[in-house]
């Protein structure tokens, strides 16, 4: 099935671009399609996942606009992933 992965700020610097459209098999979790759309691009992976190779609790992820905590979530056919790295400021 298909999805579309969104990175936003620093990350779509990373990416090289706004989003990825990538192929992942059906019952996939978020997880998974996170570290397909990121593994091919070192820069990428190391702000996104940790050094488990799992999501960074930092990173910020959503599914079609819903908030998401559980990486472990199934994704769907046709779903957009937004991620957004950790902000800061004042």
């Amino acid at each position: 099935m298909q999805l579309t992965i969104q990175f936003e700020a620093q990350l779509r610097q990373l990416a090289g671009g706004a989003d990825r459209q990538i192929e992942v098999a059906d019952g996939c979790t978020l997880q998974a399609a996170i570290q397909s759309a990121v593994g091919d691009t070192p820069e990428l992976a190391n702000a996104v996942l940790d050094s488990g190779r799992s999501v960074s609790r930092s990173v910020l992820a959503f599914i079609n606009d819903a908030p998401v905590t559980d990486f472990d979530a199934p994704v769907n056919e046709g779903d957009v992933v937004l991620l957004l790295p950790p902000i800061s400021g004042g």
